[in-house]
């Protein structure tokens, strides 16, 4: 998933249709599920509108939210920053974070797994996933060792993440044997995180 696509969802006017002018991440719902029944419009408005049915489709409307703040505010350019009113999560410009990697688990596999895991699914452009960096590494590093943490890059149609519906970024599910025990959406601190790693012990 393109993050200017996505910038375009919240900035782009529809052009044409009863709907024209609306911005393009405010269209019903039922206007864009019409356009994939019926094919949606050559060129990049039509990749815009797909790319927003999908989102609307699989709940990940929330993931637009952040970036109408930006647009709202001062501007931010994704993904390199997080703007100041972005849930306010502290960020150390100068810390070093693993990516989030495209999923490699099946639902299926993940059942199998037998160590302490914590699957972390976000995106790499997300900015409320770069301000929650700092308290997962602290809680995963106050854990200590045997526990497993995977970063999943999320999206439209990712299966892992919509067997697991996961919503919003980033979303921390604890799992022990292969099945879950808790998870947190969107931590904004530590302590939070240390509880529901504590399941694991």
């Amino acid at each position: 998933m393109n993050s200017d696509d996505l910038l375009k969802l919240v900035t782009r006017e529809m052009p044409f249709g009863k709907y024209q002018g609306r911005l393009i991440a405010d269209l019903p719902p039922e206007y864009l599920h019409w356009f994939a029944r019926t094919g949606f419009p050559p060129g990049e408005i039509g990749r815009l509108l797909a790319l927003m049915r999908e989102i609307d489709h699989n709940g990940l409307k929330p993931l637009l939210t952040p970036l109408r703040q930006n647009r709202a505010g001062a501007a931010c350019r994704l993904p390199d920053g997080l703007s100041e009113d972005t849930h306010r999560l502290p960020l150390e410009s100068t810390m070093t974070v693993r990516a989030y990697k495209p999923e490699t688990l099946t639902p299926d596999s993940v059942q199998t797994l037998t160590e302490p895991t914590v699957l972390e699914f976000g995106a790499n452009w997300c900015g409320i996933c770069k301000g929650a960096q700092p308290s997962i590494k602290e809680a995963m590093t106050d854990a200590g060792a045997g526990i497993v943490h995977i970063k999943v890059e999320d999206g439209p149609g990712r299966p892992l993440g919509r067997a697991f519906k996961v919503k919003l970024w980033p979303t921390l599910i604890v799992l022990k044997h292969g099945r879950e025990i808790g998870r947190i959406v969107r931590p904004t601190d530590s302590e939070s995180i240390a509880r529901l790693l504590a399941g694991l012990r």
